[in-house]
């Protein structure tokens, strides 16, 4: 007879029977051991869509589509300020516009513009702003853009004079009198003539001169003036230089420039027998610097 009795086998494959089911039907641990429940936080400190499976767009959503270039087209620039033969006050402040101009007359908003001088190499960059920096002199000015189309605009204005306020062409009277003795007899003279005076573009010098006619000792003789003084604000002072061509002599000479007129006076004496009288009075006719 058997060692192990017939009723035993059919308790131990119910035994094994049920331990594989219960196996086959436990959670995979090994399988889920390496997994945690991930969480994508933003700079905000809120949850990101990435983690329940959504994407991360990192802001605006580049939608592919290329730029509307159609407004461009037909498109011109035109500068607004300074215009053609305006005038600048040397080393103040000066204000800069331009504009591109679309083809159904409404502006287009661009600030990528460019500008020169054809005098002392001057540039400037924008739309609109304000600049000092400009030299004295007679400007062209060039604004240049490049529209996101790849067209190319350009536009001039001429004539912008850059100088001193106070710079010009005055032009008015010089008046000289002259009074002496002469071996017991008193002399008498004197002479109107015009005057013609520039102030450089800096408005730092008074440089000019005037010619008039004296009547002295029964001669008539030609008196010629130059001037050369420094201007100082509103202030000048320098010399009047008078030849009369039997002698030369310097004054010093102070007055005042203000409100288009210069104004200036000398005193002093001649070759020891004529004292001489002078003033000077002219406004200005012109921005011309001459020479």
């Amino acid at each position: 007879m058997h060692p192990r009795s017939p009723r035993v086998l059919p308790s131990a494959l119910a035994f094994f029977t049920t331990a594989f089911a219960l196996i086959g039907c436990a959670p995979n641990l090994a399988a889920d051991a390496g997994k945690e429940d991930v969480e994508v936080v933003s700079g905000d400190g809120e949850a990101d869509g990435a983690a329940d499976g959504g994407a991360d767009t990192g802001g605006a959503v580049d939608t592919g589509e290329p730029e509307d270039l159609e407004q461009w087209i037909g498109a011109n620039l035109q500068i607004r300020t300074p215009v053609t033969d305006d005038f600048l006050p040397y080393g103040e402040p000066a204000a800069f516009e331009a504009v591109i101009v679309g083809a159904d007359g409404a502006e287009l908003a661009f600030d990528d513009i460019a500008w020169r001088s054809n005098v002392g190499g001057w540039t400037g960059l924008g739309a609109t702003f304000e600049d000092s920096s400009l030299d004295v002199g007679r400007h062209t000015l060039t604004a240049e853009a490049t529209l996101p189309d790849g067209t190319r605009l350009a536009s001039q204005v001429a004539g912008v004079t850059v100088q001193a306020e106070v710079a010009g062409t005055y032009v008015g009277n010089l008046i000289v009198d002259l009074t002496g003795e002469y071996n017991g007899t008193p002399l008498t003279a004197s002479c109107i003539g015009a005057a013609v005076v520039y102030v450089d573009g800096l408005g730092e010098r008074v440089q000019g001169e005037s010619t008039c006619v004296l009547s002295l000792f029964g001669f008539d003789t030609e008196a010629r003036h130059e001037f050369d003084l420094a201007v100082d604000g509103s202030d000048l002072a320098g010399t009047a230089n008078l030849d009369l061509s039997f002698f030369n002599v310097a004054f010093d000479a102070i007055g005042e420039i203000d409100d288009d007129n210069i104004h200036a006076t000398w005193t002093g004496t001649a070759a020891g027998l004529l004292d001489v009288a002078g003033d000077l009075d002219i406004d200005r006719i012109s921005r011309d610097i001459g020479g």
